[in-house]
C-alpha cells in the first residue's frame, strides 16, 4: 500500500509545500505443532518494509531566489532559503527539508508451552534484524533559515529591516546512509498454580540490542572532553562508537490469591530494560566528514550577522565545523522497575470493587543533550562585558569551529506513584456500568525527545544541559 499526500496551494508566493510519499507492506508466516496432550510449539516468522518520503515543493516553479532576493552564495536546490522576521509576521521561503527513510524489519518469534502438572510453563525467544536506509538533511533543511529575533534592537522586525541577523544555519544534500541493528531476547516463564486459591506467575528475560552500525562505517563521534574526531572501525575504535550493554536480564513476579468468596489480592513487580530511540537528526551518519550542518548565533558581544553573505564561510574545509552528533560511549537501555498491589472485593452477584497502588521508577532514559553549552560569562556584564557567545563554549579551545553537539546520553529519570481503584456492575437488565478514579503523580528530569504534544514546556533539551536535575519536577 501507499500513502501520498502533497500541498496543493500556498497563503503567499514565497511559501513553499512539500510531497511525501509513505510505500509499506509486510509478510509473515505461522507454524504451530502439538506434541501430545501437553506441549505446543509457535513458530512466527515475518517481513516488513515502509518507507517514509518528503521533499520540498516548489509549487510556482520559481527556481533558485536566493540570489535575486539578495542572499549570497550558492544553492543546492531550487527555492527560497526561509526568512523568519518575527514579530507574529509569516517566515517567507522554505527550510528546505528532506528525508526519506526505508524500514526494512525481519523477525522471528520462537515460543513453546509446556503444561505439566500445577506449571504451565512458557520457553522461548526473539530476533528482529533491522536494515534503515536514511537520507536526512538534518533540522536546518536543505536550504536552511536566516532569523530576527530582537537580539539587538529588541524588535525582531525592526532587526529585519535594519539586516542584524541573530541566528542563520543550513543542513546538507548528501548520501543516504544505512544503520544495522539486532535486537535479541530469550525468556522463560511459569505460572504455577500452587493450590485452588494461590497462583505464582514467574519469569526471567534477557534482552540485548546491539549498538548501530554504519553498512559502510560511514559515521563519526565526537568527544566531549576534547572534541577528538572518532571515525568508526578506525584507529581502534568499533564500528558502532559506543558500548554494547549486555545486562539486560529482566526479572518478574506476580501473584493472585482469592480469600473466601468475596475477596482477591494481587500483585506483581517487574524490571523492563529497552534502548529507546530519538530522531535521525541525532545519528551519527550526520557528522563530518560524510555530512555537514551549520548554525550560528549572533549576539551582542560579537555583533550581528547579516543576510547578504548567506552561509558563505560557516564551512570549515579542513577540520569539522559546525553542529555536530555525539553519543555517550556508555550509552545504556533504560531500567524500568514496575510494582503493584490490588484488592478487589466482590460487592453483589454482578458488580465488584477494585482498589490499589501502582509505581514505576525509571533511570537511564535517553535524553537529548547540548554537548557544547555556552557556559555564562565572568563577572557582571554591565560591568565588564561577557566574551563572545562562541567563545565560552568548552569546546571552543579545541575546536573554535565546533558550535552545537547535539548529544544522545542516558541521562534521564522518571518515577509515577498512584492509588487507582475500579467499580464494575456486569450487564443488569440491559445495564453495563464501569467507574474509575485514579490519583497520581509523575515526576521526570526530561520530557524526552518527543516531548509532550500539547503541553507548554521547554522542549527536548533542558535549559541547563550541566543540571539536569534543575528539570526534575512533575
Amino acid at each position: 500500500q501507499t500513502h501520498e499526500a502533497s500541498t496543493e496551494q500556498t497563503a503567499l508566493p514565497l511559501q513553499y509545500g512539500s510531497i511525501s510519499e509513505n510505500p509499506f507492506w509486510s509478510i509473515g508466516a505461522n507454524w504451530n505443532r502439538i506434541f501430545g496432550a501437553n506441549v505446543v510449539n509457535d513458530l512466527l516468522i515475518g517481513y516488513n518494509d515502509n518507507s517514509f518520503n518528503s521533499a520540498p515543493l516548489d509549487l510556482r516553479g520559481l527556481g533558485a531566489l536566493n540570489n535575486q532576493l539578495g542572499i549570497g552564495g550558492a544553492q543546492p536546490i531550487p527555492g527560497l532559503t526561509e526568512v523568519r522576521m518575527g514579530n507574529s509576521l509569516n517566515n517567507i521561503g522554505t527550510i528546505g527539508l528532506g528525508s526519506n527513510t526505508n524500514n526494512g524489519v525481519f523477525q522471528i518469534n520462537e515460543r513453546l508451552t509446556w503444561l505439566k502438572g500445577r506449571h504451565t510453563l512458557k520457553i522461548g525467544g526473539s530476533w528482529n534484524h533491522y536494515v534503515m536506509d536514511r537520507y536526512y538533511s538534518g533540522n536546518n533543511g536543505q536550504l536552511g533559515f536566516i532569523a530576527y529575533t530582537g537580539a539587538f534592537s529588541r524588535v525582531a522586525f525592526a532587526d529585519f529591516l535594519l539586516d542584524q541577523v541573530s541566528t542563520k544555519g543550513r543542513g546538507s544534500l548528501s548520501e543516504a546512509w544505512t544503520h544495522l541493528q539486532d535486537r535479541i531476547a530469550f525468556y522463560v516463564a511459569d505460572d504455577y498454580k500452587v493450590s485452588d486459591n494461590l497462583t505464582l506467575n514467574l519469569g526471567l528475560r534477557w534482552g540485548f540490542t546491539s549498538p548501530l552500525v554504519e553498512k559502510d562505517d560511514r559515521q563519526a563521534n565526537f568527544s566531549l572532553v576534547n572534541a577528538e574526531q572518532q571515525l568508526a572501525g578506525q584507529n581502534g575504535n568499533s564500528r558502532a562508537l559506543y558500548e554494547p550493554y549486555y545486562n539486560g536480564w529482566e526479572p518478574r513476579l506476580g501473584a493472585a490469591y482469592r480469600m473466601g468468596e468475596k475477596w482477591v489480592f494481587r500483585g506483581g513487580y517487574g524490571i523492563t530494560q529497552y534502548m529507546e530511540g530519538t530522531g535521525a537528526n541525532l545519528r551519527l551518519p550526520l557528522n563530518p566528514p560524510f555530512f555537514f550542518e551549520s548554525q550560528i548565533d549572533f549576539d551582542v558581544t560579537g555583533g550581528p550577522g547579516t543576510i547578504s553573505t548567506g552561509f558563505e564561510g560557516l564551512q570549515a574545509l579542513d577540520r569539522p565545523s559546525g553542529v555536530l552528533r555525539a553519543w555517550d560511549p556508555n550509552l545504556r537501555p533504560q531500567f524500568t522497575q514496575q510494582w503493584n498491589a490490588f484488592a478487589e472485593y466482590l460487592i453483589g452477584a454482578r458488580s465488584s470493587i477494585n482498589i490499589g497502588y501502582v509505581g514505576n521508577t525509571s533511570s537511564n532514559l535517553v535524553t537529548p543533550i547540548e554537548g557544547n553549552q555556552p557556559l555564562p560569562g565572568v563577572g557582571d556584564p554591565r560591568v565588564t562585558p561577557w566574551a563572545p557567545l562562541q567563545q565560552r563554549r568548552p569546546l571552543y579551545q579545541f575546536n573554535p569551529l565546533i558550535t552545537n553537539i547535539s548529544t544522545t546520553a542516558s541521562r534521564g529519570r522518571s518515577n509515577y506513584h498512584a492509588l487507582q481503584t475500579t467499580f464494575k456492575q456486569r450487564l443488569w437488565h440491559g445495564f453495563d456500568f464501569v467507574a474509575n478514579y485514579t490519583f497520581g503523580r509523575a515526576m521526570s528530569n526530561n520530557l524526552g525527545y518527543y516531548g509532550s504534544g500539547g503541553v507548554a514546556s521547554e522542549g527536548a533539551y533542558p535549559v541547563n544541559s550541566y543540571d539536569i536535575e534543575a528539570n526534575y519536577g512533575p
